[in-house]
């Protein structure tokens, strides 16, 4: 108890730092590019939920470097800040019902005109994390990408009070699943598109994963889960339904679902590593840091 005491507080304390090394490095940005955003800036990074987003995208990156073999570098952190951003701010839009979906698909070619103020922010950021990628990231990663994209329209039926609990797991598999792969090719543009892999899905009474792309894919669909249980009360008062609201996730079945997905990853990345990766999201699944971090 002692130790899960420590690492809590000291993931709490790591994400205040992270948090405020965000607010430094997107303001920097906004202040310099885009200083007529900076009101609406300040009002966003006021509530902490989106602070929150920035701080978890980071860690997630942190966590796939550990997997990986490989060193976190400033491109790295950079894209993880902007990349969680834009989405925080893509799903309030769209959970708000105030923009249409085309209008908030990441890394998308087109530019909207439509005079709608509520999008400034996001294409400011969305044009900050296309500056970041290599000038081919969109080409070479437009499968997961569109993907991506299909999965955060198809949560607009989340709004729907009569959807069947089925169609709310595969929503949620979905934009958890393709959010790491995305996040991966983000971070590692010189890999492959995973999304070209993918063989099965989230399984829990199932086969373990056939390819490296499944076994991400369940690692962020779990993710998924998790994020659920941390917005459960912020989306039942939405009218949200998602895998926490309806019951079809728990604090305690979270465990079961967490040994499918880190024994998954075993098959394609060395024991050691998977052990590492799997002590950094540990702190997360525990619903004292839901309470600290909300």
């Amino acid at each position: 108890m002692i130790k899960q005491i420590r690492a809590l507080l000291k993931l709490n304390k790591e994400a205040k730092l992270t948090a405020v090394e965000a607010d430094i490095i997107l303001k920097s940005y906004v202040r310099q590019n885009h200083p007529n955003l900076m009101d609406e800036y300040n009002s966003w990074t006021r509530n902490k939920r989106n602070l929150t987003a920035m701080v978890i995208t980071k860690f997630g990156s942190e966590a796939l470097c550990d997997l990986e073999g490989k060193l976190f570098n400033e491109y790295m952190k950079d894209v993880s800040f902007f990349g969680g951003a834009i989405g925080r701010i893509a799903d309030d839009l769209l959970d708000n019902g105030e923009v249409n979906p085309e209008e908030v698909y990441i890394l998308n070619n087109e530019v909207y005109e439509n005079g709608n103020q509520k999008l400034s922010l996001f294409y400011c950021l969305s044009e900050g994390i296309k500056f970041l990628l290599p000038v081919y990231f969109e080409k070479d990663f437009g499968n997961i990408i569109r993907e991506f994209n299909k999965s955060q329209e198809d949560s607009l039926k989340l709004l729907n009070p009569f959807i069947h609990p089925e169609k709310i797991i595969d929503i949620k598999d979905r934009t958890g699943g393709y959010s790491v792969l995305l996040s991966y090719s983000a971070i590692f543009p010189e890999e492959e598109d995973l999304s070209l892999s993918l063989v099965g899905g989230y399984n829990l009474n199932g086969s373990s994963p056939i390819t490296k792309a499944d076994a991400l894919y369940n690692f962020g669909a779990w993710l998924s889960r998790v994020d659920d249980l941390y917005d459960k009360h912020y989306d039942k008062k939405k009218g949200i339904k998602q895998l926490a609201t309806e019951g079809l996730v728990t604090w305690r079945s979270l465990r079961k679902e967490r040994d499918y997905v880190f024994e998954g990853l075993k098959r394609f990345y060395p024991e050691e590593r998977v052990n590492v990766f799997r002590e950094r999201f540990e702190p997360l699944t525990s619903r004292v840091v839901a309470v600290l971090m909300n």
